[in-house]
């Protein structure tokens, strides 16, 4: 049988006329030649049946593994310094710091409150209130007889516009203060540590007498250039006035942010009353919203609910007055800085929007601003047609 499929690949390969009569015959023949041999197997013929496909030797394939795995390593160690740029956007945003922004964007839109007595909050503007209207109402969900809280800190929510009219420079990038309230209340915060410099001996004393944790000269001054005294060992700098020019030597250091600047209001010639003021004051500092950069919001504590409404109204018309300083000039046609108010408590998330422009005469109702640039507008359409 395997002599037979034998002849028949030879004669294929052999043959030009494969499938001729002509190879039949000889097939046929070679079938009766096979017949009449002997089939033992010591008389088959050799044969080299075994094919070369061009395999490579052991030596060459392991050179080659050797190769590849050098490849790979090589691949990842590039990967490795040099890391393939991905986009990654990690933005992260108290939704409770931006409560009055988004209240603002809706009492642009929502109509206005009904004339009945219930409806649903969130499908009509707010309601704004009196200064009076929402202390009281605060006052009554920490009393006693609720979450027994009457001493409970009451927080000022100011939204603010942002935008000026300039080409280069369209927002306010920062406002960042201190402020020492005209009536003082207890926080929880921990104490403030002040450091004052000063030339005079005598002044160090003082202001170290009035509670400075650090007080000197041009040795404090060395201390902060060699980095042995940082921002994370003091909260304020206080500067005597004549002692600026000396202390100029640290305001060109990397991140020396530290050095008195008049819109903070830290050097002066009265050294203790400086420490003083500092070390009883409140900060407060802008947070603005990436998505609304025209608007921003200040938070910042003015007093406890056990305190009279008139020490309240006073501490909030001082905090008024200090965040007023920073409005520029050139804000946009028809808007105000202070764009709404809202008095909160850390005890609860309640957040009643009040009538500012009643405590504060420079400012007035934002409605009837917008009242008036809208007959401003169709007047000028009016004329233009």
């Amino acid at each position: 049988m395997v002599l037979n499929l034998v002849a028949r690949s030879l004669l294929r390969a052999t043959c030009p006329y494969n499938g001729c009569p002509t190879a039949l015959a000889a097939t046929s023949n070679f079938k009766l030649l096979y017949a009449a041999q002997d089939h033992s197997i010591e008389n088959w013929p050799l044969v080299n049946y075994i094919q070369n496909r061009g395999a490579a030797r052991k030596g060459k394939r392991i050179q080659r593994a050797r190769e590849n795995r050098a490849r790979a390593t090589k691949r990842k160690l590039l990967e490795a310094q040099q890391p393939k740029k991905t986009r990654t956007t990690r933005v992260k945003v108290d939704k409770s710091q931006f409560r009055l922004l988004e209240a603002g964007r809706q009492d642009s839109i929502l109509p206005e409150i009904p004339e009945d007595n219930v409806f649903f909050v969130d499908k009509f503007r707010r309601k704004r209130f009196s200064f009076e209207e929402a202390i009281e109402f605060h006052k009554q969900v920490v009393h006693p007889d609720v979450l027994n809280v009457p001493g409970a800190l009451v927080t000022a929510n100011i939204e603010l516009n942002l935008k000026m009219k300039l080409k280069k420079k369209k927002y306010i990038e920062k406002i960042d203060s201190t402020l020492c309230y005209p009536h003082p209340f207890t926080t929880t915060i921990r104490p403030r540590k002040i450091v004052a410099l000063s030339k005079s001996v005598e002044d160090q004393e003082k202001a170290r007498e009035a509670g400075a944790l650090v007080s000197g000269g041009l040795d404090v001054v060395d201390l902060l250039k060699k980095g042995q005294l940082t921002q994370r060992d003091f909260d304020h700098i206080v500067c005597k006035t004549e002692f600026l020019l000396d202390f100029a030597a640290v305001k060109g250091m990397k991140g020396a942010s530290f050095f008195p600047s008049k819109s903070r209001g830290n050097f002066g010639d009265d050294i203790v009353e400086l420490v003083r003021y500092f070390k009883n004051g409140v900060d407060y500092s802008l947070k603005k919203s990436e998505d609304t950069p025209e608007s921003g919001v200040i938070e910042c504590h003015f007093g406890t609910l056990d305190m009279t409404m008139d020490q309240l109204r006073e501490n909030l018309l001082a905090l008024f007055d200090s965040i007023n300083r920073f409005k520029p000039l050139n804000l946009v046609d028809h808007k105000q800085f202070f764009e709404s108010v809202g008095l909160t408590t850390p005890e609860t998330e309640e957040l009643f929007l009040i009538r500012f422009w009643e405590l504060y005469p420079e400012y007035q109702d934002p409605k009837v601003l917008a009242a008036e640039a809208e007959q401003e507008n169709s007047a000028a359409e009016a004329r233009k047609a």
